[in-house]
């Protein structure tokens, strides 16, 4: 490593090493009688939802929440719905999980943050396909926190004994990576640019 101040990255998963495609969902979603935009709100839009990803709530109630929405609007079809809507592949960002792991390699201080349940902590070698040797999982569920709260950044430096500076974090939604640069990280919004991405933690003085 240079004499640069860089010394940790902290990835997403949902957008950067977990390929999601909110368009293609919707037309998933619109083909099997969902109106438009009406399957990213049943999801990730809803006080249960909200509740689940900050431990307030159980997974199993988000879940309740989900089959009562699809009722609503497909009534029996609603669990062949669900049944194809998990059936579909998980396409992974493999380039950023090959970079994670070169970083790790190469020294660095590798971590994931993430606005998900503690689930994630469980089954994130079975997500990714392979297993990574993260220096922290971070799950909002597990602190009460979640994305872009400064409180949960602050709490992920704390956890990996770091200071601003030192920290580089990538998220594909732009509240997330003001909420970093809020707390004086550097960040940077993945857009499915893999030479972009390790283009700027270059110029930011991380070597691999």
């Amino acid at each position: 490593m240079s004499d640069s101040p860089a010394k940790a990255v902290i990835f997403d998963v949902g957008g950067v090493l977990i390929h999601m495609d909110w368009k293609e969902y919707d037309r998933f979603a619109v083909e099997r009688g969902l109106p438009e935009r009406e399957w990213l709100r049943i999801l990730h839009q809803t006080e249960e939802y909200n509740a689940w990803q900050t431990g307030r709530g159980s997974e199993a109630e988000w879940h309740a929440s989900i089959m009562r929405e699809l009722r609503a609007h497909l009534g029996d079809r609603s669990e062949a719905f669900i049944e194809e809507w998990l059936a579909r592949p998980t396409p992974r960002h493999d380039p950023n999980l090959d970079l994670a792991e070169a970083l790790i390699g190469a020294g660095y201080t590798v971590a994931v943050l993430s606005n998900a349940g503690p689930d994630l902590r469980v089954n994130i070698d079975e997500t990714l396909g392979r297993t990574i040797a993260w220096h922290d999982i971070l799950c909002s569920a597990e602190v009460g926190l979640a994305k872009p709260d400064p409180a949960i950044y602050r709490l992920a430096m704390a956890r990996l004994s770091l200071r601003p500076a030192q920290c580089f974090f990538i998220d594909d939604i732009r509240a997330n990576v003001a909420g970093a640069q809020e707390v004086g990280w550097t960040a940077h919004r993945f857009k499915g640019d893999y030479a972009g991405l390790q283009a700027d933690l270059r110029a930011h003085g991380y070597e691999w």
